[in-house]
């Protein structure tokens, strides 16, 4: 999928997100037991095919109508930058920071891994947490919109406020340390991976731009940063939980990529099909606070009851949905479904504007993970928890938006 590098990421972490659940179920068992999810080795067979159908399934719809998505109209990006925009999006910078140093001070020593996706915790300290949560989430893109904004500020466009670049490149700088503390504290390496991936891609995709070739010193230079990143996230594992002296392969399997697939696999043990309940829990929970569970706490109850919440669960794999919706045959759900979900979000990055859409793909690039490991109602989710505000700041500090 070399054609987009939104559709070829989200299958390559579809990918990431199966083959460890794979090779760990199939060849060291005693890993998926040791979470409570080992359920035999008779389903494995069904759940391979199954998987290879989706992905295939996946490709095939791409290949057929990619090129109508790709192709259909652009829409118009205007540019209406002023000083007073620019001053606010520093005002909400200050803000966003002021609420999180106020938090993070005051409940440091009660912050880790484990209560900050604890109920009871977040029940005891009200509606301060969700606030802390929300600007946290919020950090992701005002880090990756700051940085895309300094990265292009040597452009006609954006080197007329001096001055502001310069505010600006204090204010991120603060921004990014704080993210970095705070990630660190509570154990959160996927918001990290996330700035990561966003900056990977904006990077990409601006050497095409200005190169109109690949520049392989600089590929090479984005991989390095990669491999800084990877290496300095396994060191936050630290952070979460203290585990057991263990082998090489079981620290490597044991990893965020390992237990979500573990809900394709009950499923299929447990033979659990229900499409009113994938259309519920979608629904529910492309809204906020409806409270509805999750698809991965219907099926975890199933053989680890009680283990999975709103804030702490196995996660999900989005391939499960296709079997819980049609059984064996969703694999033909799983290649339309997601396909429509990534053409939405592709969208939002085809403007006529080329600075534009280094924003847009850069901010939907912060989700490619998370997309993987959730059910399909995130791709609506996302729009108006991520998407939106993030158009905002970039239209407070570029002046750009969308031609209503």
């Amino acid at each position: 999928m070399k054609k987009d590098i939104l559709f070829g990421g989200i299958y390559f972490f579809l990918f990431v997100y199966v083959i460890f659940t794979a090779i760990g179920y199939n060849y060291f068992p005693e890993i998926s037991a040791f979470i409570k999810a080992d359920f035999g080795p008779e389903i494995f067979p069904k759940f391979m095919i199954f998987v290879i159908l989706s992905f295939f399934t996946l490709f095939l719809v791409f290949f057929f109508f990619f090129d109508k998505v790709n192709r259909s109209s652009k829409y118009r990006v205007i540019n209406n930058s002023t000083n007073k925009k620019r001053f606010f999006f520093l005002l909400i910078l200050i803000f966003h920071l002021l609420i999180q140093i106020l938090f993070f001070s005051i409940n440091y020593d009660e912050l880790n891994y484990s209560n900050f996706s604890d109920e009871d915790f977040q029940s005891e300290k009200g509606i301060s947490i969700t606030i802390f949560g929300i600007c946290f989430k919020q950090s992701v893109s005002i880090i990756i919109i700051s940085y895309i904004y300094l990265r292009l500020s040597k452009l006609e466009d954006f080197s007329k406020y001096k001055k502001f670049n310069k505010i600006l490149m204090f204010f991120a700088i603060s921004e990014v340390v704080l993210f970095l503390l705070i990630a660190t504290k509570v154990g959160n390496r996927t918001d990290i991976l996330a700035v990561m991936i966003s900056i990977f891609i904006f990077e990409y995709q601006y050497i095409k731009i200005e190169s109109q070739k690949i520049d392989f010193n600089k590929i090479i230079k984005l991989i390095l940063f990669v491999f800084f990143v990877l290496y300095g996230l396994s060191l936050l594992s630290e952070a979460r939980t203290e585990q057991p002296d263990r082998l090489l392969y079981e620290k490597f399997l044991l990893q965020d990529y390992y237990a979500p697939a573990h809900i394709l696999l009950g499923a299929i043990a447990y033979d659990f099909i229900s499409p009113l309940e994938v259309i519920y829990s979608n629904t529910a929970n492309a809204l906020i606070k409806i409270g509805y569970p999750y698809l991965q706490t219907t099926v975890a109850d199933l053989f680890n009851p009680g283990a999975s919440t709103r804030s702490a669960s196995y996660a999900f794999y989005l391939f499960s949905e296709g079997y819980l919706f049609m059984g064996f045959f969703g694999f033909i759900y799983n290649g339309i479904t997601v396909f429509l979900g990534i053409s939405l979000w592709k969208k939002l990055t085809l403007s006529q504007n080329v600075y534009y859409n280094l924003f847009m793909i850069s901010i939907v690039a912060q989700r490619m993970v998370t997309c993987c490991r959730s059910q399909s109602s995130y791709f609506v989710k996302d729009l108006y928890y991520f998407f939106i505000p993030a158009i905002f700041f970039i239209y407070l500090i570029s002046g750009l938006r969308p031609k209503l």
